[in-house]
This record gives structure tokens, C-alpha cells and sequence, in this order.
């Protein structure tokens, strides 16, 4: 992008802030929010920092996230570990579509499927966040290295549910390209 994309400006509030009060609104238990280690949070809207959210949601800062997303993930990983999580869901940042309807359908429906280890969204046969893992594959998911997230691992597994959508819903903004097909659902 050339610029930090979480500060472009959607739906009046920052791009990463949408993503970041959907998780809030949504019904997890807790909202880690990885970053950068100087990263100087000013995407995060002020109103995120005041009540009800700011209670509902912390940073950690990973020291190896410019090695790539393994890393960061294995940073929300690691603290999920600490709080004994049945399960996480890594969403993105950059996916203001993804709204907290989408992450509580996986919640929900984690609680009827419990032997499915993998619950998510595709389209088109690929797979995009947010995606559900169980507690049982947070010692997969710690096995991965460099800037790759989890697809290698939901492609290979068995065990998952994966709910078609339309491509708008888990679009991620990566390009100009990518922020200007978003605008046109402001």
C-alpha cells in the first residue's frame, strides 16, 4: 500500500478500528490485539479506549512480527495458552467486512460441531479469515515459520467446516485495489 493501511479512513473510523469493534461486538471472551512492537496504536479509534470496549480488549506487541504473520500469530497463540482457550479465531485487521454476526455464526456453530476442529469461510475453494481452530491444533499452528498464515494446515485437514461466502464479506484490503472494491460498501 506504501502507507499504513489500518489508518485509511472507511465508514468514517479508521479500517483497522472496524475490524477491531466487530470483535468486540462479537461474543468471544477475550480480544488480543497483535502488533507491531512500536506500533503506535493510532488506528485504534479513541473510543475503543474508553468503556465498554476498552475492558474487552488488550495488545501484545510481537517481537518477531517483521519475520512475518507465523510470528504474530504465534504471539496470540502463546497467550491463549496462558488463558487455557477451548478455542481461537484469528481475524485480520484490514477485513472491515467481517462483522461480529460472522464471528459469533462460528462461535455458535463450534458449540454443535465440537468434532470439527477447523471452522471458517471460503469462497470459491479459497479459505479466508476469520477462521476457527480448536485448542487441540494450537500445537500445529505453533509449528509454523515465516509469512505464511494457516491455509497449508486447513487444506490438509480433515476435520473442518468451511461456509461458503461471498468474496465482499472476507476481502482483505492489501492494494488500492483492494480499498477501492471495499469503498463502494460504505
Amino acid at each position: 500500500m506504501g502507507k499504513n493501511k489500518l489508518l485509511l479512513e472507511f465508514k468514517g473510523l479508521p479500517l483497522g478500528s472496524i475490524g477491531l469493534k466487530n470483535a468486540l461486538n462479537s461474543s468471544l471472551d477475550d480480544v488480543l490485539v497483535i502488533t507491531n512492537e512500536n506500533d503506535p496504536l493510532s488506528w485504534i479509534d479513541s473510543t475503543l479506549f474508553s468503556n465498554p470496549y476498552q475492558e474487552r480488549w488488550k495488545t501484545i506487541p510481537s517481537k518477531e512480527s517483521d519475520k512475518g504473520q507465523s510470528y504474530s500469530i504465534k504471539t496470540g497463540l502463546k497467550e491463549a495458552i496462558k488463558k487455557n482457550a477451548d478455542a481461537v479465531i484469528i481475524l485480520l485487521a484490514d477485513q472491515p467486512l467481517v462483522t461480529s454476526k460472522m464471528i459469533d455464526f462460528l462461535i455458535n456453530a463450534y458449540g454443535f460441531e465440537k468434532s470439527k476442529e477447523i471452522l471458517g469461510y471460503r469462497n470459491e475453494q479459497v479459505v479466508y479469515p476469520p477462521i476457527l481452530f480448536s485448542k487441540k491444533l494450537i500445537p500445529k499452528l505453533m509449528e509454523l515459520h515465516g509469512d505464511i498464515g494457516a491455509k497449508k494446515i486447513i487444506a490438509n485437514f480433515d476435520k473442518k467446516i468451511l461456509y461458503d461466502t461471498e468474496i465482499e464479506k472476507v476481502r482483505d484490503v492489501d492494494t488500492p485495489e483492494d480499498y477501492e472494491a471495499i469503498k463502494k460498501f460504505e
